[in-house]
């Protein structure tokens, strides 16, 4: 049965770009008349299709459609392949099929043309995903899964798959015994194995340029692995090289939403009560805490209060309540409420209930989420309306009909697929021409979410939120995130800040439909007159976002005194360079009033007649500063429409999120092992070698961190604070910069050559002897004929070292490794009779001299030699030459022979004289070794 996987692509591009394609793109290098502006042929798909009997097998359909055909044949090109097609007719399109593709591989080029002369042509690419089964966790099969990286900690916790890495098994001749690549949700297998060996597992990017291996985490294991068949869990991460490093390590990923959610439960509320009675207006829900603002103004006495009794099929809700007005749409009198949470929060639902009409007024209910004071949308696949609601925009609704209070018709069921932290519901009526309003009045339902941290989008946001300040707090910042500082300052020229303003606000009364935000307020007494609140960052954020809030205009209504119009404008600066803003980096907000800001420009805003509810999102326009800047300068002052002596006008400015950018993270490492043939190649079944110190020194030969291999024999240098790194200083690897990685230490150095580790002297192996496809990979770098001697700075002499280079921001080098071959001691001796000095046969009163030749067949240089003799004294007695000397019936060498490298020898003769009173026929001579250190 064959294991399938089917891809859909939708790729095509525009007519003439440049791309590095997988294979030459030489034929796509001609140019195209002025005729063919026009393209009357287009790549409307790519199909792939991968099958699996053992090897991943790709085949490609390409739809083309036509119009106006020249009357000549159409040309598809897939990875180098071609078929021809002639239409027949003058518009049409056609499949063309059985293309095959070589290997995994993103990006094979794919062209339609007619071949007519000076014909257009479309492209577009085809990508082939492997579709290599998972890892069956049988005893022959290995495998796991390769994922790549959003936050390079070497967790994985819910990333997604990197499909088409590369990975071989090599047994432990080194012989390769099985290839695979990752499918689309990044597993791999290898089956066919012998149950219980250990094998050596290879993981490679050929296919993918722009990835590198990620940083060392505890799932994250290298890209050379040692494992046994039957294990599944040979698992790697991957991350895309870049200059910058923006997640955020406490972004969760993934959260388990399928235990019960979190609620807030109005039944735990007497009827009648407000839930949010005291300061700081807030319920405790489990570990979460809600915080509650309202607006009054039209409010009914029983507004805000929860009741148990049936509405909208519920039998308790929170209520919305005001008197209708007597003016047409648009009237700004409006009741609404804000519920804060001291955390995102993934999956929050709840249910508006009973918009329906009553009298002459119809309920109109908006209903606007927000994420680190940015609006967060719904889609109309994110509400369900009753039969009596009109959804006017996926956030507004309005009554059609009046509705039985036990009757669901009026509700609307609403769930956040996005993450948010505050919501606000408003409910406004629409009274008809005729007048004459009554009570209006809407339930909210049980507000539940989910339990887990949500998943924010971009993963590196980082959020600055108002409502962890206490209220009027005037000096919450500088306030420290991840070692940048944010700092909100005012610049107040004319002295006409209001003594309300710059400072937290963070009580029960909202505005713009948040709780917590910073007043940025002002009494002018001129037109020209404003006020600046200025936004810095103690280095550059990108990504950064925020509202402003409640940017409206009172006429006065016949009050001169209390007429204004606000104006602001919203300037981002880098370097003190402007920071261009464009219209589609602002949304003006809208909400029951429909929106009340006048856009005059990118970076230039008013209120536009009408006053808003502090609840709604009428008067508020989000700005996005994409680029990166670490400045940014909100001015409010009197709209061209303002008096000449406007009334007191205040704003607010909403949390603030953004993104953190830093350099890219660099690492290195990553083995130190036993090679136990000594052929320089990292083999399945070696051992590691655990436990040998590393440092890590500069170009100048100043110490700058240290480590221990772990028990795997693994080890690495990343940066300060890295678990497992000593860094003498704060710091960390730098690109492009040259760097000494030494391998022991003095103490474990007893002569140069030589480690000691484990109770064991070792010695490096041969250097860059690697082998198979990724020889970089699998072999030894430090140099054993070239060990540190005369090194810079604090570098010790005799140890193995690698001097090397970082890469740019962003590439991890796991390929920095150390073999080294346990130095055993092992001496031979030789002893035999020199017949040239002294020939046989001998007689009593003869010399008889003996060479003997002493080999080193060990890996360890002897130290202080010394040889001992034994012979009968009563046959022969010792002929002094200086070397040996005779002591208490022994004969020794006199001083300690000189030291014998490993593979080396060394020989000495030694010369008796046979009595004259020897009388046998047969005499016994033997050496041995006395000592050697």
């Amino acid at each position: 049965m064959k294991d399938r996987y089917m891809a859909y692509f939708e790729k095509t591009v525009a007519k003439i770009f440049t791309r590095g394609w997988l294979y030459s793109m030489a034929l796509l290098a001609s140019t195209f008349s002025q005729a063919n502006a026009q393209c009357t042929i287009k790549i409307e798909s790519v199909y792939v299709d991968c099958s699996f009997n053992g090897n991943n097998n790709f085949t490609a359909e390409v739809l083309v459609s036509w119009t106006s055909a020249p009357g000549s044949p159409i040309q598809v090109n897939v990875g180098g392949q071609s078929q021809l097609f002639t239409p027949a007719s003058g518009s049409g399109a056609y499949t063309f099929s059985g293309f095959s593709l070589p290997s995994p591989g993103l990006g094979y080029p794919v062209t339609a043309r007619f071949t007519a002369a000076n014909s257009c042509q479309d492209f577009s690419t085809a990508d082939a995903i492997a579709c290599t089964p998972a890892c069956p966790n049988t005893p022959t099969s290995v495998g796991g899964i390769a994922w790549k990286e959003i936050i390079a900690d070497g967790v994985f916790d819910g990333e997604p798959g990197q499909p088409n890495i590369k990975v071989e098994a090599y047994d432990c001749d080194g012989q390769l015994r099985g290839t695979a690549f990752t499918n689309a949700d990044g597993q791999w297998s290898i089956s066919g194995l012998n149950s219980g060996e250990a094998y050596r597992v290879e993981f490679s990017t050929q296919q993918i340029p722009g990835i590198s291996p990620s940083l060392a985490g505890p799932d994250n294991g290298s890209p050379v692995q040692f494992i046994t068949a039957g294990d599944c869990s040979a698992n790697a991460a991957f991350m895309e090289q870049s200059a910058q490093y923006c997640s955020n390590p406490d972004n969760a990923i993934s959260p388990d939403c399928s235990e019960l959610p979190n609620v807030l439960d109005w039944r735990a509320y007497s009827n009648g009560a407000n839930p949010f009675p005291f300061a700081p207006f807030a319920a405790n829900v489990n570990e979460d805490r809600v915080f509650w603002a309202r607006t009054t103004d039209g409010a009914t006495a029983y507004a805000h209060k929860v009741y148990h009794s049936t509405y909208g099929g519920a039998n308790a809700f929170y209520l919305l309540e005001m008197e209708a007005g007597s003016n047409a749409s648009g009237d700004d009198n409006a009741v609404g409420a804000v519920f804060a949470f001291n955390r995102p929060v993934a999956e929050l639902s709840f249910s508006l209930l009973d918009i329906d009409i009553s009298g002459n007024a119809a309920d109109r209910v908006s209903v606007q989420g927000y994420l680190g004071g940015a609006p967060v949308s719904l889609s109309s696949g994110e509400i369900a309306a009753g039969s009596a609601v009109s959804v006017l925009e996926p956030y507004l609704f309005e009554g059609t009909a009046a509705v039985d209070d036990a009757a669901d018709a009026g509700n609307v069921t609403i769930r956040f697929s996005h993450p948010i932290d505050q919501l606000s519901i408003t409910l406004s009526s629409v009274v008809s021409a005729n007048g004459g309003g009554d009570v209006q009045g809407v339930g909210i339902g049980n507000i539940s979410w989910c339990k887990q941290p949500a998943l924010l989008a971009p993963d590196c946001i980082r959020i600055f939120d108002w409502l962890a300040f206490t209220d009027n707090n005037t000096s919450p910042t500088p306030y420290a995130m991840e070692d940048v500082d944010l700092e909100v300052s005012k610049n107040d020229p004319f002295g006409v800040a209001a003594s309300s303003a710059f400072m937290v606000d963070n009580d029960f009364t909202p505005q713009g439909g948040h709780r917590g935000f910073w007043a940025i307020g002002m009494d002018a007494t001129a037109p020209n007159q404003y006020v600046d609140n200025i936004i810095t960052f103690s280095q550059p954020v990108s990504q950064l976002s925020f509202s402003i809030l409640d940017i409206d205009q009172n006429d006065g209504q016949g009050a001169p005194g209390l007429a204004f119009q606000d104006r602001v404008s919203v300037h981002g600066f880098l370097n003190g360079v402007e920071v261009e803003l464009g219209l589609s980096d602002i949304i003006a907000g809208a909400g029951v009033q429909g929106g009340i800001v006048s856009i005059l420009s990118p970076n230039d805003y008013a209120g536009d007649g009408v006053v808003a509810n502090g609840a709604s999102a009428d008067g508020n326009l989000a700005v996005r500063l994409l680029q990166e800047v670490d400045s940014v300068v909100i001015r409010l002052a009197p709209g061209p429409d303002s008096p000449d002596n406007p009334a007191a006008q205040q704003i607010g400015l909403s949390d603030i999120n953004f993104c953190i950018c830093r350099p890219a993270p660099l690492q290195i490492g990553d083995l130190a092992w036993e090679d136990a043939n000594g052929n320089g190649i990292q083999e399945a079944c070696e051992p590691p070698l655990p436990n040998l110190p590393i440092a890590l020194y500069d170009e100048a030969g100043t110490l700058l961190a240290t480590t221990l291999s772990d028990a795997e024999g693994r080890y690495h240098f990343t940066r300060s604070g890295t678990a497992g790194e000593s860094w003498l200083a704060d710091g960390q690897l730098q690109p492009n910069t040259a760097y000494f990685i030494v391998f022991g230490s003095d103490a474990d150095n007893p002569e140069d050559r030589y480690l000691l580790l484990n109770d064991k002297l070792y010695v490096p192996t041969g250097r860059h002897v690697g082998t198979g496809s990724n020889p970089f990979m699998n072999d030894s770098d430090p140099n054993p004929e070239n060990l540190s001697t005369d090194m810079p700075g604090a570098i010790p002499d005799g140890l193995p070292y690698i001097h090397f280079s970082t890469g740019d921001e962003g590439q991890v080098n796991p390929t920095l490794d150390a073999g080294f071959i346990p130095a055993w001691f092992d001496l031979a001796l030789r002893m035999e009779l020199n017949q040239e000095l002294t020939p046989p046969p001998f007689a009593p009163g003869d010399i008889v001299n003996y060479t003997i030749t002493v080999y080193n067949q060990g890996r360890v240089p002897t130290n202080l030699l010394v040889l001992v003799d034994y012979y009968s004294p009563d046959a022969m007695e010792l002929e002094d030459d200086g070397t040996w000397f005779y002591e208490n019936g022994v004969t020794f060498t006199r001083w300690p022979l000189p030291n014998i490298s490993p593979g080396d020898s060394l020989s000495l003769d030694i010369s008796f004289r046979i009595k004259t009173t020897f009388s046998g026929d047969t005499i016994v001579n033997r050496t041995e070794v006395y000592h050697s250190g």
